[in-house]
């Protein structure tokens, strides 16, 4: 069997159902938030909503940054894989919490516990999929961790559609199902991650060599053995650097590293995409779609558009095309799309309840799916992708830790001023992020090396040499990769002619 087996995919798939309840809990929410029984219940006033709605989101962000800050130590003392799977669990306790919630304060509990499982396994699992995946899928496998975040958001956006056309709007059941329906895919982490194997890697840096070449036979077939020896060098190399120290991810090997995943991340936040999702049904009337129910239809639209997007990115993109241009490119993309749709609300007229949806509302609504597919093959898989894959194994967990943690804080900050801004300068908000836009693209340009290729053991190589030195060891990395294809077919060739060969000769 090759390196692409069922079972590696198996267990990509089933550790990325966590990005899952990432998504489903980003995106239900916003669509929660705005149903009359939730407020009704939590006595939320439309004076006092904007900030509720703010203390609702961001909660669940500051748990996130906890989480992901105590991933480090769990991960590398217990192994991703059982780390993964008390995360999952902390999620279920803190969905149910959410659910059952009978005053604000439960729900806030609930969305901090939540908050703290997503958090940690938003670091482990992209650490997991990078660490089990060969190089040359590595990109692929790391993107489907976006792929089942947006899956997760559409299907929040469906149900909250599903449950507003079917629900009465003075019934509980209104928001206790949407939010209920979060712990399904956690316990599905839970149980999927059972039967699945450690990360070669780690068993590997802790001793446990033979579990190691069982992983790896698990996960590749007949290329274990040669890829065990590769690891093992690699490690062995990390290893005599001595015991590993919180003072190691910002030593001078690494400190480049830490930055560049650091600023990606907080990037990818200000890129303006998890304020769509958080608030998504306000965003579509704030550019000026009115009705009932339209403004949950398009956003479910939205999600599922982001799906087959990310799909495409995670088969045709990440892998081809590399890291870099998709960031640059998709930096400016965005930009473009959030300027028009601020340009759109500044010279729309003021909506009233009645009103048609005029010409500016249709483009503002073209444009803002148009950034949906514009981020989807490229801030939101490629940043997870690029800083999961740039630290060696010895630093990785924590490195991880780090730049979560970065992502989840900004995260926290644009969920808590998010509706702030849409309530107050509006079309404002969408020059704002556009800005942010053109700089992460500049930023990308001049200070983020391409990855595409680089096996994880080599990436000290990539970062710690000069640029020309760079270029030398990708240019080596594509040598290697043709001349493999290039012996594949060769070989195959041979057996072709041979057996073509034998047949005429038995004729």
């Amino acid at each position: 069997m090759g390196s692409n087996t069922i079972s590696l995919w198996l267990a990509v798939c089933v550790s990325s159902l966590s990005a899952t309840t990432f998504g489903y809990d980003t995106g239900v929410i916003g669509g929660v938030l705005g149903f009359a029984s939730f407020q009704k219940h939590f006595n939320i006033t439309a004076a006092e909503s904007a900030n509720l709605n703010g203390n609702v989101v961001s909660l669940l962000q500051v748990g996130c940054l906890v989480g992901a800050l105590s991933a480090n130590f769990f991960g590398d003392r217990f192994g991703r894989r059982w780390s993964v799977m008390g995360y999952s669990v902390v999620f279920i306790v803190g969905g149910i919490l959410q659910t059952i919630g009978s005053d604000i304060g439960m729900l806030y509990a609930g969305r901090i516990l939540a908050g703290f499982g997503i958090g940690a396994n938003s670091c482990l699992v992209p650490i997991y999929i990078a660490e089990i995946s060969p190089q040359n899928l590595r990109g692929k496998l790391g993107t489907l961790w976006q792929v089942f975040i947006v899956f997760g958001i559409a299907i929040s956006y469906w149900i909250n559609y599903a449950c507003k056309r079917t629900i009465a709007s003075d019934n509980d059941l209104l928001w206790r199902l949407p939010l209920g329906l979060q712990c399904l895919w956690a316990v599905l982490v839970f149980i999927g991650m059972i039967p699945l194997t450690e990360t070669p890697r780690w068993l590997i840096a802790h001793g446990h060599d033979d579990k190691a070449r069982k992983s790896l036979r698990f996960l590749r077939g007949q290329e274990a053995e040669e890829e065990f020896a590769e690891i093992s060098e690699g490690l062995r190399a990390e290893s005599a650097l001595g015991p590993v120290k919180w003072t190691d991810v910002i030593s001078k090997s690494n400190r480049k590293r830490l930055f560049i995943g650091c600023c990606l991340q907080m990037f990818q936040i200000l890129t303006g995409s998890n304020v769509i999702n958080y608030y998504s049904p306000t965003i579509f009337k704030s550019i000026g779609l009115s009705g009932d129910e339209a403004d949950l239809l398009a956003t479910g639209l939205y999600g599922t558009l982001k799906i087959f997007v990310t799909l495409f990115t995670a088969f045709f993109i990440t892998d081809r095309v590399g890291r870099r241009k998709p960031l640059i490119f998709g930096g400016i993309g965005m930009a473009i799309c959030m300027f028009m749709v601020g340009a759109m609300v500044k010279i729309m007229p003021l909506q009233t309840p009645d009103a048609s949806i005029g010409a500016t509302s249709y483009v503002g609504v073209v444009f803002i799916f148009m950034f949906a597919c514009v981020y989807s093959m490229s801030w939101g898989p490629v940043v997870w992708v690029y800083t999961s894959e740039i630290f060696p194994t010895n630093i990785r967990a924590q490195a991880g830790s780090l730049y979560t943690a970065i992502n989840w804080a900004f995260n926290a900050i644009i969920g808590k001023v998010g509706p702030l801004l849409l309530a107050s300068i509006v079309y404002g908000t969408y020059f704002l992020f556009g800005s942010f836009c053109i700089i992460m693209a500049i930023y990308t340009f001049f200070l983020v090396p391409e990855t595409k290729g680089i096996m994880l053991e080599a990436m000290p190589e990539l970062f710690q040499g000069s640029a020309y030195q760079a270029k030398q060891l990708r240019a080596n990395t594509d040598a290697e990769n043709f001349s493999d294809e290039h012996l594949s077919a060769s070989s195959a060739d041979k057996n072709n002619f041979e057996e073509e060969r034998i047949e005429r000769s038995a004729m």
